[in-house]
């Protein structure tokens, strides 16, 4: 069966924000995916290489708990902390994705508005 076309195209901000350093950073992509989920991993760990333990909240979407992603983990000292489900409250980066998403609605609004 074919997907349905849908009127806008949706696109999801892949984004890791330190919460010492009050930094967001991410990627916007076509789709979810435990790839994309790993190479948001590695860029976090490439940001403090110096192998300290590094704690990572992380919603509990399936692509963000594949085989791989816990393997690269363990071998990398990164301890993954995935919030319970119904609870995107307790993740911290929450708050600026919807930020972004108001930001994003209010752009697009005044583009639509032009044609």
């Amino acid at each position: 069966m074919a997907e349905p076309v849908r009127a806008r195209r949706i696109r999801y901000f892949h984004g890791c924000y330190s919460l010492g350093e009050d930094q967001l950073w991410g990627v916007v992509r076509q789709r979810k995916g435990g790839d994309h989920s790993l190479a948001a991993l590695k860029s976090i760990r490439a940001a403090r290489p110096d192998g300290q333990p590094m704690y990572v909240i992380m919603d509990n979407l399936s692509a963000n708990e594949t085989p791989a992603i816990r393997t690269w983990a363990a071998k990398n000292n990164v301890e993954l902390c995935f919030t319970p489900n119904s609870a995107s409250w307790a993740n911290p980066i929450v708050r600026h994705e919807v930020a972004c998403d108001e930001w994003n609605s209010s752009k697009e609004d005044r583009l639509m508005s032009m044609t």
